[in-house]
């Protein structure tokens, strides 16, 4: 498994040096990727020994690399470590670790950070302690360790990567630039006189109401922090001499506790460490306290997701992409056919579309993410035992919170990001029908009469597409590969769905940048990106289960493309920045919520609590477990909850 260890420098190598060897004698260092990020405020230069530090080292690491920053002008260390965590994030990385070049990890910091990051749903591990807080109590058990919800330092930090998602939109030049203004904006309520460099931002992001943000520490501190004064510093200390020398200087100095002599950065914090050498053996770590808000403390959950997986369609993917983003949250995720007659012992239920009661009884809670242009009538009577709907779309959440009150709430979604900008974007059209009756195909083939190839992806028996119309290809089941190449390649997509549960389609075009020409009509006119300039108007409209299909005609269709081709290269350009900044936002949010509900559920469940669904009549199985495709299952009268025989 892939771990980053990240660290910031700044014209000292020989702590540097120091810092990268106490990283590689550390239990399981050496199999580490290692990126140092050499920082340069306005237009210094480098120090040549960085090359004698990155030819020894690379030998060392699995994987290490150096990256030098352009020189700017921006305060503090914040820059150069922020846009580590947002490349860092990007990666397939499991625990992304933020050591900086004076902070000296203990021999088991990261099997301590492994060893705690498994035991609770944490937003980051510190390696130090957390004496700064006046209500922490002291204690040299190694396999102790303390919550909190109040405190944060970047002395030797490790993330789950996932949890660095913050980094996409608060690590920015907004931030960089004005970080006071920045931070008294987006959290006016904190005090005006806090510190506003990376450590302040997370502080602030943990004083946010209802943050549901906890930080391990240990009480046996696993990294230390050398903080003297150094190049960088007024009237900091040199050592002199060479490489060599200078490292030997310092690593005597610190063994020998000489450093208590030379000036400290911050007198009061007492933080000029001196590392003990090794840690006591040590087995499973253990709790012993929490400062802040106690009930936030969640734990590890199982979830068994539950629609039509045998099929390998959108169904299927949906559940597939939920689990990965569940399991990488830190919890257990298991895919269930809707049709089994039995299940499998959770903590939640989730159902996709598909309701299935007789899998009811065997999870605490029951949460469903509907479409609701498929829900059926006989599935209503099992919404009384649903904890949660969770609503792709805010016209689904419209629908839902009329049936069942607040426990509907929006969480978005998110479609495969397909986007390539190596590919030419062309003067061109694309249509994607897949195998659905419900894009309204034929009034986007019936309008063509433009000089622009136009190209539809259609398959399946309902589809009736017209055939021989000039300037048209049609195109029947293709590769993604081929379908990756299309997105990106045609730049105005036409896609006026009658109705949409997520519309993963469109948002696959957004997230190309397309310029989208869609229907004026929810959902499809509520996505982000959307020119509401280029919006179909609805000629017909006709119900559908919970929702209803909204049909359009070729003329307007014809209309809104007129529209498209008439708009100036800039407003195409800023239209399809619009569309993949929309996208990826979403994807962001959507991230951020489901992971704030999965949290809150951990919570709960730690506390033996389940979300309470409001009074109704005692639940009655059906006789049968109905699904899409009209056969049945009986349910061998299975009323029992799982739950209140089996208590853990």
């Amino acid at each position: 498994m892939r771990d980053i260890v990240l660290v910031t420098t700044y014209f000292r190598p020989e702590y540097l040096w120091l810092c990268l060897q106490a990283i590689a004698d550390a239990d399981g260092g050496q199999d580490k990727e290692v990126w140092v990020a050499h920082d340069h405020h306005k237009s210094e230069s480098a120090d040549p020994e960085n090359l004698e530090i990155e030819n020894h080292f690379k030998e060392v690491f699995a994987a290490f690399r150096w990256i030098d920053r352009a020189p700017h002008t921006h305060a503090g260390n914040s820059y150069n470590c922020l846009e580590l965590y947002k490349e860092a994030y990007k990666t397939d990385a499991r625990f992304v670790y933020l050591v900086e070049d004076d902070i000296l990890v203990e021999k088991d910091f990261f099997r301590w950070n492994e060893a705690v990051q498994s035991k609770g749903d944490y937003f980051c591990s510190v390696g130090w302690h957390c004496k700064r807080n006046p209500k922490y109590v002291l204690n040299t058990d190694p396999t102790a360790y303390i919550e909190s919800t109040d405190d944060y330092v970047s002395w030797g930090v490790c993330w789950k990567r996932e949890k660095l998602a913050w980094t996409e939109i608060h690590c920015c030049e907004a931030y960089y630039r004005d970080m006071v203004g920045y931070t008294s904006q987006k959290w006016p309520s904190y005090p005006k006189d806090g510190f506003v460099e990376q450590d302040g931002l997370i502080q602030r992001m943990l004083a946010e109401p209802n943050a549901l943000r906890v930080v391990a520490w240990p009480c046996l501190k696993r990294a230390y922090h050398v903080g003297i004064s150094g190049y960088h510093r007024p009237g900091g200390h040199r050592f002199l001499g060479t490489l060599s020398e200078k490292v030997q200087q310092l690593d005597r100095a610190i063994k020998s506790g000489e450093l208590v002599k030379l000036r400290k950065d911050y007198v009061a914090n007492d933080d000029i460490d001196v590392p003990r050498g090794g840690t006591p053996e040590w087995s499973q770590p253990k709790v012993v306290q929490t400062l802040g808000t106690a009930s936030v403390i969640g734990r590890m959950l199982t979830f068994n997701i539950i629609s039509n997986i045998s099929n390998g369609l959108g169904l299927q993917r949906d559940a597939e992409l939920l689990k990965r983003l569940i399991e990488s949250m830190g919890h257990q995720v298991v895919l269930t056919q809707h049709t089994n007659r039995h299940s499998v012992p959770c903590d939640v239920n989730i159902f996709l579309e598909l309701v299935a009661p007789l899998h009811f009884p065997y999870a605490r809670e029951n949460w469903f993410f509907p479409n609701s242009e498929w829900f059926l009538s006989e599935w209503n009577s099992s919404l009384s035992r649903m904890n949660l709907i969770l609503c792709k779309t805010k016209d689904c959440q419209e629908i839902w919170v009329k049936k069942v009150g607040n426990r509907a709430v929006y969480v978005g979604f998110e479609a495969n990001d397909f986007f390539d900008p190596r590919i030419p974007r062309q003067k061109s059209f694309l249509h994607l029908a897949g195998g659905s009756s419900t894009k309204n195909t034929a009034a986007v083939v019936s309008s063509w009469r433009f000089p622009y190839p136009l190209t539809v992806v259609s398959y399946g028996g309902e589809v009736k597409v017209p055939r021989n119309v000039p300037n048209v290809r049609v195109m029947n089941r293709i590769s993604e590969q081929a379908v990756r190449i299309l997105l990106n390649e045609n730049q105005y997509h036409i896609m006026p769905s009658m109705y949409e549960g997520y519309g993963h389609s469109l948002h696959e075009s957004l997230g190309c940048g397309a310029v989208l020409i869609t229907t004026d009509a929810p959902p499809m006119n509520e996505f982000t990106g959307v020119s509401k300039d280029l919006l179909v108007p609805v000629a017909h409209k006709e119900p559908r289960m919970e929702a209803y299909l909204y049909k359009v005609n070729a003329t307007d269709v014809a209309r809104s493309v007129l529209r498209a081709l008439d708009m100036p290269d800039d407003l195409v350009k800023r239209i399809s920045t619009a569309a993949r900044d929309g996208f990826v936002q979403d994807r962001l949010s959507f991230r951020a919520e489901l992971a704030k509900i999965v949290h809150a559920a951990s919570v709960r469940i730690a506390n033996n609590r389940t979300l309470p669904i409001p009074p109704c009549p005692p639940f009655q199985p059906p006789t049968q477990q109905w699904h899409r495709g009209g056969r049945a299952y009986t349910n061998d009268g299975l009323v029992v909850n799982w739950w209140d025989t089996h208590r853990r």
